[in-house]
């Protein structure tokens, strides 16, 4: 396996493990975030994800005081070492279940996403429409990233953590352009249905809220690759807070601009 040789591992600085943490805590949610705030609403939206941001943070400071005291940087093994084995084999079935969930979630987000792309780049270079079964874009997605899963320590990606967090903000970057643009279109008046709060459909927020924060399951790996685990908590809050503060940004962005129209994640909107 790759990165198994533990003499010879050079481990991730400060600044390395702040993007590590804030890839850990980003995912591809973030371009479904606008949808959530169309049903939460624009001051009832930011208010629940800063308090979701505030429970994942504090859990996430206790765990790290934890593995320190303990000394312990795998979930399964600190699970033992504070609760015993019987909760040790419970932990890792549901584990287990939610890598899975995960996995399938992603995998059909990032294979959906493709499909719409590539069906939209089809049409607009040749003028007709073409149709592939999701399942071969499924089937792609899945090949290009199984070899991951052999990697065995995340120093191997710190350059790529950088490199996915730029990619990230630089996508972020270009759709707020295109907000703009729109907004500046339609007079800088918000989208229709455009409203403080939905009392509709704010649960839905409620939940999406709390799944922006579920990178608490890559914290302890990321910790024991790290040079810097005395700084751990502040790198963590930092990461944590840099994230609140851009979701909520983006978030008000394209709710003003598309309102009560927007329905799909604004990728492939």
């Amino acid at each position: 396996m790759i990165g198994d040789d533990d003499d010879k591992r050079t481990r991730m600085s400060a600044c390395m493990t702040y993007f590590a943490i804030m890839n850990g805590y980003t995912t591809m949610s973030l371009f479904t975030l606008p949808i959530g705030f169309k049903y939460g609403g624009y001051v009832f939206s930011p208010i629940i994800l800063a308090l979701a941001c505030f429970v994942e943070t504090f859990a996430a400071v206790r765990l790290i005081q934890a593995a320190r005291v303990a000394e312990i940087y795998s979930y399964t093994d600190l699970v033992e070492y504070s609760l015993g084995k019987t909760y040790k084999y419970i932990f890792q079935v549901f584990v287990a279940l939610l890598h899975f969930g995960y996995s399938l979630a992603m995998l059909g987000f990032f294979a959906r996403a493709c499909q719409k792309i590539v069906a939209k780049a089809y049409e607009t270079a040749s003028g007709t429409e073409i149709e592939v079964s999701l399942w071969i874009y499924a089937a792609v997605t899945l090949v290009v990233f199984a070899p991951i899963t052999w990697v065995r320590t995340l120093e191997v990606f710190q350059y790529g953590n950088v490199y996915s967090i730029i990619v990230v903000y630089l996508m972020i970057i270009t759709i707020t352009v295109f907000c703009a643009m729109h907004i500046t279109e339609n007079n800088s008046e918000p989208g229709p249905g455009w409203e403080a709060f939905n009392n509709k459909e704010f649960v839905t927020m409620c939940g999406l809220a709390f799944f922006q924060y579920e990178g608490i399951g890559t914290l302890l790996p990321v910790m024991e690759a790290s040079s810097a685990r005395d700084s751990m908590i502040f790198l963590t809050i930092a990461s944590l807070v840099t994230l609140f503060c851009s979701h909520v940004a983006f978030s008000e962005m394209i709710y003003y601009s598309y309102g009560h129209d927007l329905n799909e994640p604004i990728v492939i909107f």
